[in-house]
């Protein structure tokens, strides 16, 4: 049977990709069809309807992984499994007062469970509700071991609600930093577009800050918006001229579009902030489109 994991990375992530889309739908098919065959022949098992209903969940069928959730609360009440796989049902169709109900039973039949508490405490911020106990949930989730990009975001949000802006940014580098972990060849625009909007959300509420304007340039790049990428490594220039990973990347969406003369200087003056030798000798040649011309120049962090 597929990990957890992968199950809740299709449906946070993976998904969000046309390349894979197909790869998590069948995924997501041949454990609904698994658990099917397991419900022909016993109609009233409750872990073959909780594992049924991931599956609905993750083709965002919402309502039949419902009547499946709901079967499972019926014939088991203390389940804290299917408690929360209703909360994450509820928490995707935004009705969050459910999904906060439901996220406080899962609790209470199991205080281990690290999903109930982040699912709880996106429910809070999301319904406006005691902010201190909302950032106290998203702090026991990744205590407890769910350390996604979703938790600190939310956790950003928690911490600007209570004043606590270098905190928030913080919070938010963090989630940027975890959504960058779940990048690879095919999924490059879903992580792209998730990064620009994080990186929007968390300047709008907490500031500029070069690390933030870094992210979202990357995401514009990752989705092949080169000119929009430039102006925001601009800006991380203009915020810290010593960034050479911000000339780099820059260099990198330059000669996307062609402009090596620009592309070359920003290489030159990565190489000299991370104290290389031969920076003069640094050329490119633009009839190679788009080649990795920043992969051997020292960056910071």
């Amino acid at each position: 049977m597929p990990s957890k994991f992968f199950r809740m990375l299709c449906l946070s992530t993976l998904c969000a990709s046309s390349l894979l889309w197909s790869s998590c739908t069948s995924e997501a098919d041949r454990l609904i069809n698994r658990q099917s065959e397991v419900l022909q022949a016993d109609p009233n098992n409750v872990s073959a309807l909780i594992l049924r209903a991931e599956g609905f969940t993750e083709k965002n069928e919402l309502q039949k992984a419902l009547v499946d959730l709901n079967r499972a609360i019926e014939l088991s009440p203390e389940s804290a499994r299917a408690y929360l796989g209703r909360s994450e049902v509820y928490t995707k169709d935004r009705a969050y007062e459910n999904a906060l109900n439901d996220a406080n039973k899962a609790i209470e039949l199991n205080s281990e469970l690290s999903r109930a508490y982040a699912l709880r405490g996106q429910a809070r911020v999301e319904l406006e509700q005691n902010f201190t106990e909302a950032l106290a949930d998203l702090d026991l989730a990744i205590q407890k071991g769910e350390n996604t990009a979703n938790v600190y975001r939310y956790r950003g949000q928690a911490l600007n609600r209570l004043n606590r802006k270098t905190e928030a940014q913080a919070a938010y580098t963090t989630a940027l930093d975890k959504l960058n972990l779940t990048l690879t060849d095919n999924n490059e625009r879903s992580v792209g577009s998730q990064m620009v909007e994080i990186a929007t959300e968390a300047i709008q509420l907490t500031g500029p800050s070069a690390s933030l304007y870094e992210s979202r340039g990357e995401g514009y790049r990752l989705q092949k918006q080169y000119n929009t990428a430039i102006d925001d490594f601009t800006e991380v220039i203009r915020l810290n001229p010593q960034s050479a990973a911000a000339f780099q990347k820059r260099a990198d969406a330059y000669y996307a579009t062609g402009r090596c003369e620009q592309a070359v200087a920003d290489l030159k003056t990565a190489c000299r902030l991370g104290n290389s030798s031969l920076c003069d000798e640094l050329t490119l040649g633009c009839s190679v489109p788009t080649p990795q011309v920043s992969a051997d120049l020292s960056t910071d962090s």
